[in-house]
């Protein structure tokens, strides 16, 4: 499974060719620990690529109560994991700041402003 996490890189992100060129862009900065994943809850390590990079993120079903679980969650999604499943800690403060889902929306919603902005210019 380690082999196969590893080279996960999110399926959902096509956008990966392109760069947010905005200084204006921020990311969610979440300071409740549990907001997304329950204290205790058993989780798991995956690395993703998104259009900021590649980001160690955690994989949380709450089906999944230990490490076989997950091997056959993975297998069972025919090993593409669902976006609203990956948090992610954007800065770094070891509390996961949105899910992989909402990245993509920050990022399409971004995306339409920007397309916005130069059509009206």
């Amino acid at each position: 499974m380690k082999k196969s996490l590893a080279l996960i890189l999110a399926g959902g992100l096509a956008l990966s060719s392109l760069s947010l060129y905005s200084q204006d862009f921020k990311f969610p900065h979440e300071t409740d620990r549990y907001k997304f994943i329950p204290k205790g809850a058993r989780i798991t390590s995956v690395t993703v690529g998104t259009v900021y990079g590649i980001f160690e993120g955690i994989w949380y079903n709450k089906d999944c109560k230990n490490k076989d679980e997950y091997n056959e969650k993975f297998e069972e999604y025919n090993e593409a994991i669902p976006p609203e499943e990956i948090f992610l800690d954007m800065d770094g403060d070891k509390i996961p700041d949105l899910s992989l889902e909402k990245l993509d929306d920050l990022f399409n919603q971004y995306l339409q402003e920007e397309e916005l902005g130069k059509t009206s210019s």
